[in-house]
């Protein structure tokens, strides 16, 4: 049968487009690699009561109306974290009241100025600024953007920094019942108003033409190719996953070649981040750190040098991330090592035996996202030159081929699950737009 839409991938922006195209009663297929909705939104399970463990997006940015609207909606809570920040050095811990002020002046001072375009670490160097604020901007950077300095765009993080819509890294909140929660919620309605889901299916190649798609799929379950067929195709899918070579696992033909496609995407690169969730009995690092549930501490030249805390009565997590250049470094090491050198670091830090340590210690969890093959990065970002490139990759092709993702949002908050759920509600737009009038026609 010809469906109207198929929708390659059941993440947010992907979510979002079959909640719209569905309700306005368009056949719709959605086809997943996976078992699971929610892609790069991954939440497990309540522990007695306890907060989820969010081994991907974690934060609600800002006032972002995509996803506040939603979550009034489905009857989910959001609840503020702190904005406390602390660093360590050979004395301790001390407080940095002054945080997010030292770096809105680095960061101030990038879209006033004027030469062409560069790496955000070319620009750091020629920054005349105190040595701690060089130092706390490179960090950011790389940890909240996912990025590599020497591949960022300046112009790209000034963009977003400075916008009127930035991502407000400084006004947080976790949602309390877990992200995956959401996008199950959305994943419901659009089941209700008869969306097809068709998980375990990796897409393999698109064939098209104006106002036809030819999907091939491989079944992981029955492990045979599927064929489906549709007016219209939205590719939802992770940059990482689209820039990924030719036969590895998960990437994806187009036939005939999308050359505009594959320009652009040579100037949007796929950060990287690595996250590590551990679970205590009690909350030890109260003992040398007083710091509120969500505070972080900062602990330079380290692996995990970023690091957030969650405690209630029946929770005491830690939090430990780390993006861009330094997670590329833990590509390919074992999962228990990496915990082991985590719980080394906190005996350090915390001056408390590993024995006791492993004694609190009661779970963890890991997640190496580049390293994942439906995704292949965190999220993404610019290089230098690549103001466009959004906008290309945004672009449809012959009215038959759309784009959605985080990385195709225009609004200054690429990389958040609000960009993805607005640029699929974008491309729903498009399509209905397009399918209105052949029908009309």
């Amino acid at each position: 049968m010809k469906s109207d839409v198929l929708i390659i991938g059941a993440g947010m922006a992907g979510l979002a487009a079959a909640e719209v195209l569905s309700s306005r009663g368009l056949t719709v297929e959605v086809l997943e690699a996976q078992e699971r909705v929610g892609g790069r939104v991954y939440s497990l399970g309540f522990f007695r009561n306890s907060s989820p463990v969010e081994l991907g997006a974690e934060f609600v940015h800002g006032k972002p109306p995509e996803i506040l609207n939603r979550l009034k909606e489905y009857g989910l809570k959001t609840q503020s974290i702190s904005d406390q920040h602390f660093i360590y050095n050979q004395d301790g811990f001390s407080e940095m009241p002054r945080f997010w002020e030292m770096i809105d002046k680095i960061m101030s001072q990038l879209s006033i100025r004027g030469e062409n375009d560069r790496t955000f670490q070319d620009t750091l160097e020629s920054l005349d600024a105190p040595q701690e604020s060089l130092e706390l901007a490179r960090s950011f950077v790389e940890g909240f953007h996912a990025a590599d300095l020497s591949k960022i765009s300046t112009m790209s993080v000034a963009q977003v920094e400075n916008s009127p819509d930035k991502s407000g890294a400084q006004d947080a909140a976790r949602i309390c019942e877990g992200y995956s929660q959401l996008a199950h919620s959305i994943y419901r309605r659009a089941k209700r108003n008869k969306a097809g889901f068709q998980f375990h299916r990796v897409v393999k190649e698109i064939v098209w033409q104006p106002g036809n798609v030819w999907v091939s799929a491989h079944d992981l379950e029955t492990n045979h190719i599927q064929s489906f067929h549709a007016r219209t195709a939205l590719i939802t899918l992770p940059v990482g996953v689209l820039k990924s070579k030719p036969g590895t696992k998960g990437s994806i033909r187009f036939r005939p070649n999308l050359e505009m496609k594959s320009k652009a995407l040579q100037s949007i690169e796929m950060g990287s981040v690595c996250k590590a969730v551990l679970r205590f009995r009690e909350p030890f690092w109260l003992q040398k750190l007083s710091i509120r549930d969500g505070g972080f501490f900062h602990i330079p030249g380290v692996d995990f040098p970023t690091w957030w805390v969650n405690y209630d009565e029946k929770s005491a997590v830690l939090t430990a991330w780390v993006g861009g250049k330094l997670a590329e470094k833990q590509i390919g090491r074992a999962t228990g090592d990496i915990v082991d050198s985590l719980l080394e670091l906190l005996s350090d830090v915390f001056t408390i035996n590993r024995r006791e340590l492993h004694r609190l210690l009661r779970s963890w969890h890991y997640r190496d996202w580049q390293s994942d093959p439906f995704s292949r990065g965190a999220y993404s970002y610019l290089s230098v030159g690549g103001l466009e490139a959004q906008e290309k990759l945004a672009a449809p092709v012959a009215d038959t081929l759309y784009f959605a993702g985080e990385a195709t949002h225009l609004g200054g908050q690429t990389g958040t699950v609000d960009a993805a759920l607005a640029s699929g509600a974008r491309a729903a737009q498009e399509i209905l737009a397009v399918l209105k009038t052949v029908s009309a026609a």
